[in-house]
């Protein structure tokens, strides 16, 4: 299946509900100055949060090929890992 240890869709929605918690954590206590009654507003924390669930997908996919998830890095090399980030980034 696709939820499966190893398979393409590994992270599932981690990365962006992380980012949308982490948003409205710093939007709550005022460490983001957003107002959103304003469209603009709510434009721009929709895009900030959608860039920063790429950004986390991208961390995550690294930190798991770099602990050996998906098995030892020094066996895989270099081009592989890329690829198994890039994907993990795509999905």
């Amino acid at each position: 299946m696709g939820a499966t240890r190893g398979s393409i869709l590994d992270q599932g929605m981690t990365p962006i509900i992380t980012a949308g918690l982490i948003l409205q954590f710093m939007a709550a206590s005022r460490m983001l100055d957003i107002n959103m009654m304003n469209r603009e507003d709510r434009e721009l924390f929709q895009s900030l949060t959608k860039v920063m669930g790429m950004t986390i997908s991208f961390v995550m996919g690294g930190l798991a090929v770099m602990s050996g998830y998906y098995g030892p890095v020094a066996e895989l090399g270099l081009p592989v890992c890329a690829l198994i980030v890039a994907q993990l980034f795509a999905a």
